[in-house]
């Protein structure tokens, strides 16, 4: 089970198997382990729909942004593991995806709905085939050299795990969104006979563990590419119970 906001403690004697947690114990304990479990199964069947902007600027904020919000992403960022995670309003995702919409850079938009303590992610990849590699095989006593085909894929995935507060005013994050873009034409070696592609591609990863309010913008994280730099913005909130088992 993912870990529980449900922090008490039980003392008794249990057995399980097949599903079934059976409790020796007098009835007060009993009582107590089925309090437990009710509040768990009621953790867990909470709803949580997550956004998520994947935005990317270039390098000097201070050119494209307001000073004041350029100060606070610049402060955010530079602070290595920082626990720093500013919130935004609207208008400040709004002018950042605006900003890079201008200069033609990349934005990416992801929505996820889960269970509270779900694992769950978005991928949004592009595939191409192409030769990657080669292999000899000997048939007939002749010596050929065969293609093998490999699968690139460039775009973004975005996966998070969310744990929502006892009191339901915060949402506990982990986070991972990663990106892969193809920088230039392929380069292409041929080897007897065999046209053998070699891209070129960017990776970037941006890991971020959080506590943010419910309902609010926040500053995940960002990292640098080049002189680029990619922003991932989240707002986590809580949207529904679940519908109760009959």
């Amino acid at each position: 089970l993912a870990p529980v906001s449900v922090q008490e403690k039980v003392q008794g004697v249990f057995e399980k198997g097949e599903g079934r947690v059976t409790v020796l114990a007098p009835v007060s304990v009993k009582e107590k382990v089925q309090g437990l479990l009710e509040k768990l199964i009621a953790e867990h069947q909470l709803i949580v729909h997550l956004e998520t902007r994947l935005v990317t600027l270039d390098g000097d904020l201070s050119e494209t942004l307001p000073p004041l919000l350029a100060k606070r992403i610049d402060g955010a960022l530079s602070k290595e593991k920082s626990a720093d995670h500013p919130r935004l309003d609207r208008e400040d995702v709004d002018r950042l995806v605006a900003s890079a919409n201008l200069r033609k850079l990349p934005v990416h938009m992801p929505s996820i709905t889960l269970f509270n303590h779900q694992l769950a992610h978005v991928l949004v990849v592009n595939q191409a085939a192409m030769i990657t590699d080669a292999k000899v095989t000997v048939e007939g006593g002749e010596r050929k050299l065969e293609p093998i085909i490999g699968i690139l894929n460039t775009g973004f995935t975005v996966q998070v795990r969310p744990a929502v507060s006892e009191d339901k005013t915060r949402i506990a994050l982990d986070i991972v969104a990663q990106t892969a873009e193809k920088t230039g034409p392929s380069h292409v070696a041929v080897v007897e006979g065999v046209p053998i592609e070699m891209p070129e591609l960017t990776h970037l990863a941006i890991t971020a563990s959080l506590d943010a309010p419910r309902g609010e913008w926040v500053l995940a994280g960002g990292a640098r590419r080049g002189e680029q730099v990619v922003l991932l913005l989240v707002k986590a909130d809580v949207v529904a119970p679940a519908p109760a088992e009959k």
